[in-house]
């Protein structure tokens, strides 16, 4: 009996070693904040808005109005591609304002964003601090035809979330 005493202790004692290993490691390790963690989500936000999401199925009212009035010819080309079409034919003014009204929906006011083409500003909102802390940033090429003749690009697009 007393056996069976020593290893039911020895048991429950090895079981408080191995929970009190795991607190610590958890507690020592913090998991992002709150504040990473909202960055995350307005970063990938915007990037799947920017580079997956065609014109077409943006439903936003600014961008139906250019679909009406003809100043965008593909409404298949993503936001981002819109975007380099504007800045080929150089009418960045509507490249940011098109870049302004999607975002003031859907990124919260206390983050900035970026739009650069080729290194070009083209929308910022809140501008972008001396400290290079919590910047995402998203890179990707971008290059297409222009009235079945001409090719536009390759531009490097970036798309930038700071706080």
């Amino acid at each position: 009996m007393r056996k069976g005493y020593f290893f039911t202790l020895d048991a429950f004692l090895a079981l408080g070693i191995i929970i009190a290993g795991v607190i610590i490691i958890y507690s020592s390790n913090p998991r992002s904040t709150p504040r990473e963690q909202a960055m995350d989500y307005a970063s990938d936000l915007i990037i799947r808005l920017s580079s997956n999401i065609s014109i077409a199925e943006s439903n936003n009212d600014y961008i139906n109005k250019l679909l009406i009035e003809n100043k965008i010819r593909n409404p298949e080309s993503t936001v981002m591609e819109q975007a380099a079409i504007f800045y080929f034919e150089d009418r960045t003014n509507l490249a940011e304002a098109m870049l302004k009204n999607l975002t003031a929906s859907v990124v919260q006011s206390q983050y900035g964003v970026a739009f650069l083409i080729n290194g070009t500003m083209i929308y910022e909102r809140l501008s972008m601090p001396d400290l290079k802390r919590n910047i995402l940033t998203s890179r990707n090429v971008l290059a297409g035809v222009y009235n079945s003749t001409d090719m536009w690009g390759p531009y490097t697009a970036e798309v930038r979330i700071y706080q």
